[in-house]
């Protein structure tokens, strides 16, 4: 029993961590940024972390709304 509680534990915690992953909150997840940093480090590295996980959220989000005004609309054909 104990080991099946643990194996859900681990599996909650897996899928926490893509969704994170997925939406770009890297920020939360400790160590995440050297390793998707390409080892920049300081102040200059975080910077630059910041900035391409701003790029990548601003790009999914109109990704999205370009999704939800084709969807919405309707069709002839």
């Amino acid at each position: 029993m104990v080991e099946v509680n643990r194996m859900i534990k681990q599996f909650k915690e897996s899928r926490k961590m893509m969704q994170q992953m997925s939406k770009g909150n890297m920020e939360n997840i400790p160590g995440m940024e050297q390793m998707l940093g390409g080892g920049v480090k300081g102040k200059i590295g975080k910077m630059a972390m910041n900035r391409s996980m701003k790029k990548t959220k601003k790009r999914k989000k109109k990704k999205r709304k370009r999704n939800k005004e084709s969807s919405s609309g309707f069709c002839l054909f």
